[in-house]
């Protein structure tokens, strides 16, 4: 049981024109809280909440459910409440749905990349759950994306993957698939964004788990959304079949979606998604994935391989969780060393009074040096 429902989401309900989904700790800034009617706040507000919860505003509302910001009386903390209205037609299985994510969050409870669990139940006679987490004070990055995508660079795009790929090598090491990675389910603290250190995405993390699933596991359809899901998953859904087993290469496939769109090149992926989506449907081969010319001599030769690996039809040709992880340690420290050693030699030179806003990044400037060559090679080979 999902909490997403739209032309490109699936979780088992029928598709529809209108973009309803709710997120498992919805953000609380100014503007983006749901249109809900009073009377419909107080009937949540009489709702059998323990009486330490006082339920101040409803954040989002879909078609599964609603998000509201709430005061905790006793840890003395604001918090999110997610409540879940199970299908009358489905109840059991929206009640195991219901027990896989409140597992998936308290086995995770200890990694700093995803969103954490407090407390959840079921009402009395268990037609809803209620789940009580961490609100975020900020925005989630596919909103961020809206915003200032254009004034991403590359050193922040590597910072904002970092911590993704964290937070789903801790889902797939613990045994868990999230099955519905995307920029709305990536959550950004407002306190990230005026980090002292300079890492303005300190404080980043995953959400929502109510699609997850164990590694493995039996599931009767597909589950999350589909311009997300690789082609094995798109033909289930398109061709109503029985979709395999869930994989972490699953996750992987939408990770290197979500770097995609990070890194500028999010129309590129809704252009192939139409395509492929079309070509899926009538039985046809669909051409892998890869970043423009113009956007993958930016960056590091190796994080593009990386990257588009992801797509490949064979998941054991995807990178790890891990594996991406190490990679983006590796090469945000080697940008962070050249720059550390541009500084000096800038530092050197009294007679540089050059203005901050017209310096140029040396780290990506180095960075992109002769990968364009390389590249044009690369794509010669395939």
């Amino acid at each position: 049981m999902g909490l997403t429902a739209s032309t490109t989401s699936v979780a088992g309900q029928s598709m529809t024109s209108e973009n309803v989904h709710v997120k498992s700790a919805c953000t609380g800034e100014a503007g983006a809280e749901a249109t809900v009617p009073e009377e419909e706040l107080q009937i949540v507000r009489d709702a059998l909440f323990p009486h330490d919860l006082r339920v101040q505003r409803t954040l989002g509302a879909g078609s599964f459910g609603s998000v509201h910001a709430a005061y905790c009386d006793q840890t003395q903390n604001d918090v999110a409440v997610k409540v879940i209205d199970f299908s009358p037609d489905d109840l059991e299985e929206d009640r195991r749905a219901f027990r896989l994510e409140v597992s998936a969050m308290k086995a995770l409870g200890d990694s700093d990349f995803i969103v954490s669990h407090e407390r959840s139940w079921m009402n009395a006679d268990k037609s809803g759950g209620y789940i009580v987490m961490e609100l975020v004070d900020g925005q989630d990055l596919e909103e961020y994306l809206d915003q200032y995508g254009h004034r991403i660079g590359q050193t922040d795009a590597k910072r904002i993957g970092l911590r993704i790929a964290k937070a789903l090598r801790d889902m797939h090491r613990a045994g868990w698939v999230h099955r519905d990675v995307k920029c709305g389910n990536v959550l950004m603290f407002t306190e990230s964004l005026s980090d002292d250190n300079g890492d303005i995405f300190s404080a980043v993390k995953l959400a929502d788990l109510g699609l997850v699933a164990t590694v493995g596991s039996k599931v009767e359809q597909v589950a999350g959304t589909l311009d997300f899901m690789p082609n094995n998953l798109v033909s289930s859904w398109e061709h109503e079949t029985k979709p395999p087993p869930p994989r972490p290469s699953d996750d992987m496939f939408a990770f290197a979606c979500v770097m995609m769109e990070v890194m500028g090149a999010g129309y590129v992926l809704d252009h192939w998604n139409k395509t492929r989506r079309r070509r899926i449907k009538d039985g046809k081969s669909v051409e892998r994935l890869r970043f423009p010319e113009d956007i993958a001599e930016k960056f590091h030769i190796r994080l593009i391989d990386a990257l588009e690996a992801c797509w490949d039809d064979d998941r054991r040709k995807r990178p790890t969780a891990v594996e991406m992880v190490s990679l983006l340690e590796e090469l945000i420290e080697q940008q962070s060393d050249t720059k550390s050693q541009a500084s000096i030699l800038t530092d050197a030179d009294d007679d540089n009074e050059e203005d901050d806003s017209t310096s140029i990044d040396i780290a990506d400037q180095n960075e992109a040096g002769c990968i364009a060559e390389r590249l044009k090679k690369r794509r010669r080979h395939d």
